[in-house]
């Protein structure tokens, strides 16, 4: 432990009881401090004159850290090398000392001497003195604290700092997740709306191609019925003018043509081969159909 104190004690009485014992319980409940033989003198002297004290100052870490060290000094009024001269009065009353410790060392908390002796007097004022020594050691060790606890301030400042932009960043990059979430909610929400659309549209397209095929499916059949129909009614209408004697006015040979145009032109359209009419029998001509006496009305057509 680094020395902080120096106690330098002269103490002169005249009565034999008062020991350098007392010295050295100072010295014994100050570890902190020296005092040396030396500075240890009994003779048969007044009793004690003045205390002094002086304050050190010193550095500790390039920061300034003050340290009060006391250097009492109890001196006698005929002791050689005496730097101090006071009546014998001012030396033998423990109030002057009293008064000076109060005035210079305990300004705040005056001291009060118990009743008794000056051994005991002496005693309770070294006492008092070497509590303040250690609480302005203790002070001086928490300045010491304190300089390297504003070091480690100023760190977890700078760190908290770090740490606050940190989250402020982490903060920005949720914000625009979040804001991405949405639109991409909003996104889903409208192509749920269009898948619904385009589901809807495809009902009504299935609905429509159903109603094609039945229109296919029945158009063949009306197709049928229809040129049946149309052959029906033409065969009559041939009929009626064969039997009413107006077959002048028609053209088997020009019709029967454009039947086979008609037959051939369907085959090309369907990808079909052509239809032969080999075997069919022949239309005759006006020249013959003239010859050709015409039959009773009662008498069916004959077809050779």
């Amino acid at each position: 432990m680094a020395r902080i104190a120096k106690i330098s004690i002269s103490t002169v009485d005249r009565n034999p009881s008062v020991s350098p014992t007392t010295v050295d319980k100072l010295h014994h409940h100050a570890p902190f401090g020296t005092i040396t033989s030396s500075q240890k003198h009994i003779n048969a002297s007044a009793h004690i004159s003045i205390v002094t004290l002086s304050p050190l100052r010193r550095h500790r870490n390039k920061k300034q850290n003050v340290v009060t060290c006391l250097h009492l000094h109890l001196v006698s009024p005929k002791a050689s090398g005496s730097t101090h001269e006071v009546s014998q009065s001012s030396l033998s009353d423990p109030a002057t000392v009293l008064a000076n410790l109060n005035t210079k060392v305990f300004p705040l908390t005056p001291v009060v001497l118990p009743d008794g002796d000056s051994s005991a007097s002496i005693q309770f004022i070294q006492s008092n003195i070497l509590q303040a020594m250690s609480q302005l050691f203790h002070l001086g060790e928490r300045m010491d604290d304190h300089a390297s606890l504003r070091a480690d301030l100023v760190a977890l400042t700078s760190q908290l700092r770090e740490e606050k932009d940190n989250v402020l960043a982490k903060e920005k990059e949720i914000k625009a997740l979040k804001l991405k979430v949405t639109n991409q909610d909003e996104a889903g929400t409208l192509a749920a709306a269009k898948n619904v659309s385009l589901r809807e549209q495809l009902e009504h397209r299935e609905e429509e191609i159903c109603d094609l095929r039945c229109a296919a499916e029945t158009f063949d059949v009306e197709k049928t019925m229809a040129v049946s129909g149309a052959i029906v009614v033409t065969r009559w209408e041939l009929m009626r003018e064969w039997l009413n004697h107006l077959t002048d006015s028609w053209d088997l040979e020009g019709t029967l043509e454009r039947y086979k145009m008609m037959k051939t032109s369907e085959a090309e359209f369907m990808g079909i081969p052509a239809p032969s009419f080999e075997g069919e029998p022949k239309i005759p001509s006006k020249t013959e159909a003239e010859k050709t006496p015409e039959p009773a009305a009662d008498d069916p057509p004959t077809y050779s």
